[in-house]
C-alpha cells in the first residue's frame, strides 16, 4: 500500500516489553472482537516495527502446520481484520499504519511513532558504545535507559510460542550484558553500591552467569557490606552447585 499523500501521520505507539500494548493517538486499540491469530499478528510485526515482515516468515510463525494456501489465506484475513483495528473506516490503498511493501508487511511507526524494544536497542547500542570507548558517565545514563525500558520478558501473551522464544532470549540476553556492563562502568566510576544493584539486577534475569557473581560479590566488598558479600559468596556456591549437579 502506498501512503495517502493527503492525509495525516497517524501516531502508534507500541510497547512489547512485559505486556502488549498499542494506541493509536493515545487511543487503546480495542481487540475484543479480534481472533487470536490477528492479535498475534499484531505482536510480531510490533516486535519488528518499521521494519518490513516478509509474508513468508508471518505464515511459517502463525500457521505452522497448515499448507502454503491455507496459510496464505489466513494471513490475507488477518492482515485486512488488523487494518481494521488500527484504522477503523480507512480504505486498504489509505493505509498508513499497517502497510504492505511488496511481499511483506510492516507496522510504520511514522516520525512521531514509537516502541519500547525500539527505543530499548538504541540505548543498550549507545551505553555498549560508550563503556567500550570508557566514556562511562555517558555510558551509565544510557544503560540506565535501556534498563528502564526492559520492563520484563518479551510479549509474555505468546507464551512458548515458535516464533518469540529465541527473539524474547535475545532481549533478555541482551539486557543482562546491559546490566553486567552497567555494573562494571558503575565500579570503574567508583560507585560500589549502584554497581551491586546493577549486577543483582543482572542475575535476577539470568541466576547462572557466573561473572556477574564475582561483579556482586566485588561490588558489596568495596561498598563495606562484608556480610551482603558473604552472602553473595554463599549463593554463588548454590548456583555452582546446581550446574555441577546438571
Amino acid at each position: 500500500c502506498q501512503a495517502d499523500p493527503g492525509g495525516t501521520d497517524r501516531r502508534l505507539a507500541l510497547r512489547c516489553f512485559r505486556r502488549f500494548e498499542a494506541t493509536v493517538d493515545g487511543r487503546p486499540l480495542d481487540w475484543g472482537a479480534t481472533r487470536p491469530r490477528v492479535r498475534a499478528l499484531a505482536r510480531l510485526l510490533a516486535v519488528h516495527a518499521g521494519r518490513p515482515v516478509h509474508r513468508e516468515h508471518l505464515m511459517a510463525a502463525l500457521w505452522p502446520e497448515s499448507p502454503a494456501r491455507t496459510a496464505g489465506h489466513g494471513l490475507q484475513t488477518a492482515v485486512s481484520a488488523l487494518r481494521t483495528v488500527l484504522e477503523p473506516g480507512q480504505d486498504r490503498g489509505r493505509a498508513r499504519i499497517l502497510v504492505r511493501t511488496g511481499e511483506a508487511y510492516m507496522l510504520d511507526l511514522a516520525p512521531d511513532g514509537s516502541c519500547d524494544v525500539q527505543h530499548f536497542e538504541a540505548a543498550a547500542g549507545r551505553g555498549l558504545t560508550a563503556a567500550a570507548r570508557g566514556d562511562t558517565d555517558r555510558a551509565a545514563q544510557a544503560l540506565e535507559r535501556a534498563l528502564r525500558l526492559y520492563t520484563g520478558e518479551l510479549l509474555p501473551e505468546d507464551g512458548p510460542a515458535e516464533w518469540v522464544v529465541p527473539i524474547r532470549e535475545r532481549y533478555r540476553g541482551q539486557a543482562v550484558r546491559v546490566a553486567q556492563t552497567l555494573a562494571e562502568v558503575e565500579l570503574a566510576r567508583g560507585r560500589a553500591e549502584p554497581a551491586a544493584a546493577a549486577a543483582a539486577h543482572a542475575l535476577s534475569l539470568d541466576p547462572f552467569h557466573d561473572a556477574v557473581w564475582r561483579l556482586l560479590i566485588e561490588a558489596h566488598r568495596r561498598a563495606g557490606d562484608e556480610a551482603a558479600a558473604r552472602h553473595a559468596e554463599r549463593r554463588h556456591a548454590q548456583m555452582l552447585a546446581v550446574l555441577l549437579r546438571g
